[in-house]
């Protein structure tokens, strides 16, 4: 249980600290002249809508998980731990970088209102299919696991998108932070498969 709660936050801090995540609506606060309480709570609210998205789908999977650990007697010991190596090998060897939140093209003229409905679409509309292995794993633990990992992913998530922004919005534009997003699924892989090899290993 505790290797998926560690891994549901290890992927939290990367999903947060992911640029195009939070520097689209950075970027268009600048060129607007937005007060950067103002953006601190838009990039909140764009990330509440992010996460809200990608917690339905994973209650979605996270009940195929309890109802495949009801019916599979081996499914905490062997069939969650290969799921969880398989998608990290998947993820790592691909490394394909296709998570596109907020990356739309907007209007300088179109208004604040305007503005954020495009964000909020575009970030509601692509959720963050990574985590989804870990609901399908945590099914093993019941409906309440799944509550726990969904609150913990909103609250790192959030909070580190509001701080990611915070950071750039007070001049630490230095931090380049570009070489995490294109390594993304391959950290993911990485976090992914060694939380497959303890799972099976706490199992044994």
């Amino acid at each position: 249980m505790w290797n998926l709660i560690i891994g549901t936050a290890l992927l939290s801090f990367v999903h947060a600290a992911i640029p195009n995540h939070w520097l689209p609506l950075v970027t268009i606060s600048r060129a607007e002249k937005w007060q950067p309480r103002e953006t601190l709570f838009y990039t909140f609210i764009l990330a509440l809508a992010h996460i809200a998205s990608t917690i339905i789908i994973g209650f979605f999977i996270g009940w195929v998980g309890i109802s495949l650990a009801s019916r599979i007697e081996m499914f905490s010991s062997v069939f969650a731990p290969v799921i969880l190596i398989l998608m990290g090998l998947i993820y790592f060897t691909l490394n394909v970088h296709q998570h596109n939140h907020g990356e739309v093209n907007i209007d300088s003229k179109k208004s604040k209102r305007a503005i954020l409905v495009v964000l909020l679409l575009s970030m509601f509309f692509s959720p963050c299919l990574e985590i989804e292995t870990i609901y399908l794993a945590g099914g093993e633990y019941g409906f309440s696991f799944l509550i726990l990992i969904s609150v913990i992913y909103l609250i790192l998530s959030s909070m580190g998108m509001v701080f990611m922004s915070w950071l750039c919005l007070n001049g630490f534009q230095k931090l380049n932070l570009y070489w995490l997003e294109h390594n993304e699924k391959r950290i993911t892989g990485i976090v992914l498969f060694a939380l497959g090899i303890i799972s099976y290993l706490i199992n044994l």
